[in-house]
């Protein structure tokens, strides 16, 4: 992995020079940008210890009337390219989406973790949510409504398929008041040469009053023979401009046939925003595991 870095560092340095030379002489705009995650994480059952998190740069431009493009690299991550996809906007209600990016499944997975209220997604979010992929997608919307709509190789980022099946996923989403919205989300597909079954369904809703925030997920696996599932809620409050108040209970269950297997956490969070490009946030986690170890994480954020 040392060895591959520098190489790789290059690779994304020519990558991003052709594109601004592309961009100078097409005349088009391109734009460039990113975020920095360091965290500290003090946890009963492990070290302790400080985390570059994610160090990501992001670059976006037009290449045509109607068609943009966006790439997205981590630098702490192997390998690096997460993000590489063409997007032909045709009409609001129809925009088609060519490349590796995340499928259109589950809420708070397609938020970016720079947007994140939370330290980390919640524990059925991150273990059930499908992810990135590479494949076309179909989205747009219409009045209180939108729609995702995609077909992928269902093997994720970076990687070959595993089979001849094609996996598909779809999100809607309803937004009847502009304080509220709810969305359903389906996955359905096969993984492996063996061709097991893979599907996901997820409901989520959230809703915003004056200060408070509320919201919540709920997520079913099935993966083969095994079904999975889990849910979270959450509730967030704003103070003093730069000030936010969050708690979480969260909850996942990896196998619905064995019982007393069920992790569930409480979260407690703070977090404090710096100008508008930075910001601190505090975790305190009240695990239910049957260790019943907590743990304190602490994160800086920075984007540019």
């Amino acid at each position: 992995m040392k060895r591959t870095a520098p190489f790789t560092f290059i690779a994304v340095l020519h990558v991003m020079n052709s594109l601004s030379l592309f961009a100078q002489t097409t005349g088009t705009e391109m734009k460039t940008g990113g975020y920095v995650q360091v965290r500290y994480t003090s946890d009963e059952n492990s070290i302790d210890e400080f985390q570059v998190r994610r160090a990501r740069l992001k670059c976006s431009g037009d290449l045509l009337k109607n068609m943009s493009f966006l790439i997205l690299f981590d630098a702490v991550s192997t390998p690096i390219l997460w993000k590489a996809h063409i997007d032909i906007n045709y009409k609001p209600w129809i925009t088609l989406r060519l490349g590796q990016f995340k499928t259109p499944f589950s809420n708070e997975y397609l938020t970016s973790s720079a947007k994140l209220s939370m330290i980390d997604r919640a524990q059925v979010v991150s273990n059930l949510s499908t992810k990135y992929d590479i494949g076309l997608q179909v989205s747009g919307s219409f009045k209180i409504l939108s729609y995702s709509l995609g077909v992928f190789n269902g093997s994720g980022k970076n990687t070959s398929d595993e089979n001849d099946w094609k996996d598909v996923v779809g999100m809607i989403v309803a937004k009847p008041f502009n304080e509220a919205e709810m969305g359903f989300s389906h996955y359905r597909g096969k993984s492996g040469e063996e061709r097991q079954k893979k599907n996901r369904t997820g409901i989520y809703m959230a809703t915003h009053l004056g200060l408070l925030s509320l919201g919540g997920e709920y997520i079913y696996a099935e993966d083969g023979s095994d079904q999975r599932d889990g849910w979270f809620v959450q509730a967030a409050y704003s103070c003093f401009t730069d000030f936010q108040g969050l708690v979480r209970y969260d909850t996942y269950d990896p196998d619905r046939d064995v019982s007393d297997d069920t992790s569930a956490i409480i979260i407690l969070g703070l977090n404090v925003f710096i100008h508008n490009n930075s910001k601190v946030q505090i975790n305190y986690l009240l695990r239910d595991d049957g260790d019943h170890s907590d743990a304190l994480k602490a994160q800086f954020q920075t984007t540019f």
